[in-house]
This record gives C-alpha cells, sequence and structure tokens, in this order.
C-alpha cells in the first residue's frame, strides 16, 4: 500500500495516511517505509513561517511495509527493525524554521529518498541507503 507518513504532535505518534485515498488509515508508534520520497509542502512551510503555526506540510512517501502499535507489530518489521543505523542508515530531520527540505541530521545534507525509512516511536527519522 502506498501511504505519506507524517508525526502527529497532537497524539504523539504517526499518522499514516493512505494515497489512493488520501484518508487516515491507522496511527502507529512506528513505520517502516520502503522506496521512500520524502516531501515538504512549500506553501505550507511558508504559512508555518508566517503564522508561527504547524500545520501538515511534510511528511514520507512510500510502500508500507511495516508498522508498530499498541496493538504488537505487523509486517516486514523483524527484517530491518533496530539494526536500520547499523545498515546504512542516517538520522533525518526537518524542521521548518531552520531547513526547507529533510536533512541529515550530521551534516545538514538535504536528502530527498532513501531505499528504506524507519520512523521511530520517539520521533527519529531514520533513512537507509538515502540519496541526495
Amino acid at each position: 500500500m502506498r501511504v505519506f507518513v507524517y508525526r502527529n504532535l497532537h497524539k504523539n505518534c504517526w499518522s499514516v495516511r493512505s494515497c489512493e485515498t488520501g484518508r487516515v488509515v491507522f496511527h502507529a508508534d512506528a513505520v517502516w517505509i520502503m522506496d521512500a520520497t520524502f516531501s515538504v509542502g512549500t506553501k505550507g512551510r511558508e504559512r508555518v513561517l508566517r503564522e508561527k503555526k504547524k500545520n501538515v506540510h511534510a511528511g514520507v512517501r512510500g510502500t508500507l511495509s511495516g508498522y508498530k502499535n499498541s496493538d504488537g507489530i505487523e509486517g516486514q518489521w523483524f527484517k530491518f527493525g533496530e539494526g536500520a543505523v547499523s545498515t546504512g542508515g542516517v538520522e533525518v530531520y526537518y524542521n521548518p524554521y531552520k531547513v526547507a527540505t529533510f536533512v541529515r541530521k550530521a551534516d545538514s545534507t538535504p536528502i530527498h529518498a532513501a531505499d528504506g525509512v524507519m520512523l521511530q516511536g520517539n520521533g527519529t527519522v531514520v533513512a537507509v541507503r538515502p540519496s541526495t
């Protein structure tokens, strides 16, 4: 299933929205996405900067591979899971007040896609084999 995943600040979790219907299909503590692209809406970011109020304008698009919530773990999570950083993963972040796109946390190099992305429960995003 093709999805768009973003951080839900009100529920402190990840919201998973279907690309086909545009509706949120579930919330999760952690999500694994394959063939991922990082998306930032320019107009939404401009509105955040202007109003100083956050809105949903950035997230990760890709193929849902697995997720973890209070009901347990579903999908291919164990294939990648906690070892993502040791398999070529880098921590990525996006802050609309500081950067215009998702960037590597270590050196602020822009990241636009990755073979896989793990969105962790604490809000950390790890990209495996990212590309600029």
